[in-house]
């Protein structure tokens, strides 16, 4: 069994973000000429910027720091800054003068108006993408919470809370942390018949009735996709959320059941398994119910295994004439 992703959301208690000042105000750190990959766009595995500084940020269409070359060059962009309008081909003077400059995306349309996407430097050489929205902050790809928690509580400590986009202005505020999506991959070393794998979970379905696990069974035999199913998961009573609270300059860790404001809706509360070929992945939300859910599917495999498993032909020895 092993961890290939993981989300993590953190969500803010007794504070809500101002996205347009966090915007304007967060410092990013300015790097010239960035490494570029064949296609023109930045190839951010190597640049190896200092610890704990921010490379980038985008809100709607605005976007300050780095930016892929390659649509830099195609022009149409204009710089916005507080003396007015500059237009593109000025970009690279402005820069000697300005240590932060912000500039337009061309087009009409304002992508994720609700969030702001930042580029951190995590470690020198390990840059991380995060997402900030009014009352949380997102990470994903990582493969283990503690690290999302240390970027959180280090984004919070260098540059959020010297920002004035934090609603009210006190900064005594809380992080309670949730992993919304792990994903987890188990080996089996067996290959099935996977079209009888999603008519056999489909039949348990029907038959189990309201009682049923399963949500829903689905799989396309014509694409190169595995049997995705879908399972009941409700929160275990006794899970306890990570909590880290900033008092007094430092973060005190403690534990919480609930998240205040929270929307989770159904989709979000199941857990998704899908069997491919010789192994199957989940996806879930509460961490507590993978022995659970991994006995459950191992079980279904193993006993109807004389059905769905397929025997690999042998491989037959090919001889070739030798002429002497």
């Amino acid at each position: 069994m092993t961890t290939s992703l993981l989300t993590v959301m953190a969500y803010v208690e007794e504070a809500t973000f101002s996205l347009a000042e966090i915007f304007d105000e967060l410092e990013i750190y300015r790097i010239d000429d960035p490494p570029l990959k064949k296609k023109g766009t930045i190839n951010y595995s190597k640049i190896f910027a200092p610890k704990n500084s921010i490379l980038s940020i985008q809100f709607g269409n605005y976007i300050r720091g780095l930016e892929s070359a390659k649509t830099i060059k195609e022009g149409n962009y204009e710089i916005v800054t507080t003396s007015g309008k500059i237009y593109y081909d000025e970009y690279a003077n402005l820069l000697k003068y300005r240590r932060v400059a912000k500039y337009k995306r061309p087009g009409k349309g304002k992508p994720f108006p609700h969030q702001i996407t930042l580029i951190y430097s995590y470690e020198p050489g390990i840059n991380i993408n995060m997402f900030i929205f009014r009352k949380c902050i997102k990470i994903a790809g990582f493969k283990n919470q503690e690290y999302c928690e240390k970027m959180i509580m280090r984004l919070w400590k260098y540059h959020l809370q010297k920002t004035s986009g934090i609603i009210p202005s006190n900064r005594n505020i809380s992080f309670i942390f949730e992993s919304t999506m792990t994903n987890k991959k188990f080996i089996t070393g067996q290959k099935y018949n996977l079209t009888i794998i999603n008519t056999i979970f489909n039949k348990l379905k029907k038959y189990e009735g309201e009682s049923t696990k399963i949500l829903s069974c689905t799989y396309e035999p014509t694409g190169d996709t595995g049997v995705t199913l879908k399972l009941k998961s409700d929160k275990p009573s006794e899970y306890l959320h990570v909590k880290w609270t900033w008092d007094d300059g430092k973060f005190v860790e403690s534990k919480c059941p609930t998240i205040i404001n929270q929307k989770v809706d159904d989709e979000q509360k199941c857990t998704t398994v899908t069997i491919y070929d010789e192994k199957y992945l989940m996806s879930f939300r509460y961490s507590p119910l993978i022995p659970e859910t991994s006995k459950y599917i191992q079980a279904i495999l193993d006993k109807y295994a004389n059905h769905i498993n397929v025997t690999p032909n042998p491989k037959i020895k090919k001889y070739v004439a030798k002429f002497i």
